[in-house]
């Protein structure tokens, strides 16, 4: 995944970033939605706002994240070209059924998502995990409704 991100100038993390600051463009939010320390968090805005990826600005004691154009053109053909394209749901699949084409791809899905979830709860993560489709219902909505791209996030202005 990390080859093909580069070629967008992205990396997972920012990748992720990223798709936290279109579900809630507050620091704080985008903290919760990755299960991160603040001290993370900022240490990757300020790198993104170097990459002229992100900007930044107070509004009272809340800090917000604004996504460049820069910024959404990368993310939007990174997501195209990764996630929309079937790439990534085919190759989470292919692994959870290993490659066999008789399994029901649902059921390991779950299976995986409930592994990861122990997993999570184990190590007490507190993300959300709420970044990316994973369930086939969140598919047909895609399908219905319009594929899942970078969104005008409403509190941002254009920049």
């Amino acid at each position: 995944m990390r080859p093909l991100l580069a070629d967008f100038g992205l990396t997972p993390a920012r990748f992720d970033f990223l798709a936290a600051v279109e579900i809630d463009c507050t620091q704080s939010g985008v903290q919760r939605s990755l299960g991160l320390a603040r001290s993370t968090v900022c240490e990757m805005v300020a790198r993104l706002e170097e990459l002229g990826f992100v900007w930044r600005m107070k509004f009272r004691r809340t800090l917000m994240i604004f996504v460049t154009k820069k910024a959404k053109a990368f993310f939007q053909r990174a997501r195209e070209a990764l996630v929309n394209s079937g790439f990534v749901p085919t190759t989470v699949d292919d692994l959870v059924t290993f490659d066999d084409v008789e399994r029901d791809t649902f059921v390991g899905r779950n299976a995986v998502e409930e592994i990861c979830g122990m997993i999570r709860c184990a190590f007490g993560d507190r993300a959300r995990g709420e970044l990316y489709l994973w369930h086939p219902d969140e598919y047909l909505d895609a399908l219905e409704y319009g594929p899942f791209v970078f969104s005008t996030n409403e509190c941002a202005p254009d920049t």
